[in-house]
This record gives C-alpha cells, structure tokens and sequence, in this order.
C-alpha cells in the first residue's frame, strides 16, 4: 500500500480493491440476496462499487474504499446519487466493516448471520461425532 501527502491509502492497482471486494462478497454472500461488483462504475486506486441486494430485497451501492462501506445510492445498483456526490465526504456515514453496513440497512442480516453460524456448528459438531465414532 502506498500513502500519498493527503493521508489517503492507495492500493498499488485497481486489482488489489478487487481482490478486496471478492473477499468481502465471500465474507457475507450467505447473508444477503446478492452482492457483486459494479460493472458500470469504474473503480480507482482508491476506491470499488458494489451492487448489493439485502434479502429484504433493498437495492444499493456502496462504495468500499479506505475510509470504510459508504452507500452511494439507494433502490437501486450501478449509481452514485448526486445528494451523495455533493456532500462532503465527513458528512457521510462509513461503515468500518461490511457487517456494520449490513446491520444497519438490513433487519433480516443478524437473523441470516444467527442461521449461518448455527449451521456452520452443526456441521462441525456432526463432523466430530463422526471422528468420534471411527475411533
């Protein structure tokens, strides 16, 4: 990472924010709709865009970049809205983690994490009984 005069945090290439986003997607793609990369807004050495779906079916897209998740548009994907360019960006509200986006514009997030976590410790427990068992 390189760090310009003016504080903010580039990634050597636009790949690296790419490889960022897919990370992310695979961090919360079990609690939410969809979530994907824009392929209409263009992102920087500073900066992606993501089209996100929650399960309640609300559209979004937020922008990830190293002040955190930002919506940039609301019902509906591949947009920045002009109120959101024409703000200031410490007016806005950024989320330091996709999990904190999620739980503040989705209900349903920490209900789909709950039932992910408890299947995920199913799995584990089932696959030490079976351990268990061939011992």
């Amino acid at each position: 990472m390189d760090t310009p005069n003016n504080g903010e945090i580039f990634l050597a290439e636009s790949q690296g924010w790419k490889e960022e986003a897919k990370a992310v997607i695979y961090d919360v793609k079990d609690q939410v709709k969809d979530i994907k990369i824009s392929d209409k807004l263009q992102g920087t050495n500073s900066s992606i865009y993501l089209n996100l779906t929650t399960i309640e079916d609300l559209k979004f897209t937020v922008e990830l970049s190293p002040q955190g998740f930002v919506v940039v548009a609301k019902d509906v994907h591949d947009t920045i809205s002009s109120e959101i360019s024409e703000t200031p960006s410490e007016e806005l509200t950024y989320f330091e983690t996709p999990y904190s986006l999620l739980d503040s514009v989705s209900p349903g997030y920490q209900q789909a994490f709950g039932e992910s976590l408890c299947t995920q410790l199913r799995k584990i427990s089932q696959e030490q009984n079976l351990q268990e068992q061939n011992l």
